[in-house]
């Protein structure tokens, strides 16, 4: 059975990950074969924490790992522990999160720092030949992980502000419908829309479903 990790913001989609968009990842890893989840998320405080009724910004103080044990009904694992040599994939989600508590880019810093540990998970993975899959803001991560060693292309849905960001450090952005996966060969990476207020839940679910299997069934080319 393979082992696909699956990096986690939090829990919510203005400052986490969408619950929605996780538990499309756990159906579709389990129709694909019933690849093994492993989740994985920052044991870290949230920067920012949004009140979802008011919109307003919370004066609180709450750790994200602790946060996605809420939305995942086994061990979530702190994010420096996942060994790239012992995965076989790696699927990074979207949502909000991924702006605030896993790189600077709301600070708008023009040369964007994600994460320590989210970036040597993706060099580790890249430069071991295992495939990367990326849904909405999570193709933020691999882009300025990898911005020294590969061009990707992909697509992070409509937000032309970090698109904008992610073209000036040298990706290709791909408009794509929700029930699209963008597929960068060279890379072997993989990218979907990911969940949207606007959009088809079923064409969101089918999307979504396209890029586990992609990343589920991949097979290393032979040199």
């Amino acid at each position: 059975m393979k082992k696909i990790a699956v990096m986690l913001s939090g829990v919510g989609w203005r400052d986490g990950t969408n619950p929605i968009e996780v538990a499309f990842v756990m159906h579709a890893l389990e129709a694909a074969g019933g690849a093994k989840m492993i989740p994985c998320a920052p044991d870290i405080e949230f920067p920012r924490l949004v009140n979802y009724r008011s919109e307003k910004i919370l004066d609180q103080k709450r750790n994200i790992l602790e946060e996605c044990y809420r939305m995942i009904n086994n061990t979530v694992y702190p994010l420096g522990e996942i060994d790239p040599a012992e995965i076989d994939g790696l699927i990074i989600t979207g949502g909000e999160g991924i702006l605030y508590n896993l790189s600077d880019f709301s600070t708008g810093n023009e040369n964007i720092a994600i994460s320590e540990k989210a970036r040597r998970l993706v060099q580790g993975v890249f430069l071991r030949g295992k495939p990367i899959g990326t849904l909405g803001y999570g193709g933020l991560i691999p882009v300025f992980a990898l911005i020294k060693v590969a061009t990707l292309i992909l697509t992070i849905g409509k937000d032309s502000a970090v698109a904008g960001k992610l073209e000036k450090a040298g990706a290709m952005i791909i408009k794509a419908a929700p029930e699209e996966v963008i597929i960068d060969d060279d890379n072997r990476f993989f990218s979907n829309h990911g969940v949207s207020p606007e959009s088809s839940v079923i064409k969101t679910l089918l999307g979504i479903s396209r890029l586990v299997e992609e990343v589920v069934t991949f097979k290393k080319k032979a040199k």
